[in-house]
């Protein structure tokens, strides 16, 4: 069955596609026939997960400029083909609420948008030390297509 997740929850890499696109090119070809189709929001079990981005069948993993610790505060993500070495595996856990933290297997840090790009379309993905603040704190949709759609909490319209 955890295997069968994992295999099964190839997510999308779509974060923050309405209010927060990602300048990586790799991030941010996504188009939004999906974005705009994503329903509500999904309840994903705790687990380790590889996060897919679908159209470009490339993994999200932290930047291997960072070797071999991964470790670095403030690095950035980057799309990468799949090797399922620790640093492109991500423990989700629920923070409640519907919300999840995304956190690196590797490094222990949390997946977090940069902070001073909560809103901008040029957000950038970095790890960073959990501190529950709402740029670090996710939610998933299911696209039309079957894929997530996974969105920052810093996004949200109030």
């Amino acid at each position: 069955m955890k295997h069968t997740r994992r295999s099964i929850i190839a997510l999308l890499m779509a974060l923050a596609m309405l209010l927060c696109s990602i300048p990586l090119t790799a991030f941010a070809s996504n188009t939004s026939s999906t974005a705009v189709n994503a329903t509500a929001t999904l309840a994903v079990p705790d687990g380790t997960y590889l996060i897919k981005n679908k159209e470009l069948n490339k993994y999200m993993q932290i930047d291997d400029g960072e070797a071999p610790t991964y470790s670095a505060s403030g690095a950035f993500m980057e799309l990468w083909g799949k090797d399922g070495n620790d640093y492109q595996k991500w423990k989700i856990s629920s923070v409640g609420g519907g919300y999840y933290s995304i956190i690196s297997v590797k490094s222990g840090l949390a997946l977090s948008v940069k902070s001073g790009s909560l809103n901008s379309g040029n957000a950038k993905l970095v790890q960073e030390s959990y501190t529950g603040a709402y740029r670090q704190q996710w939610t998933f949709q299911r696209a039309s297509d079957g894929s997530f759609v996974i969105r920052p909490r810093s996004g949200e319209s109030y």
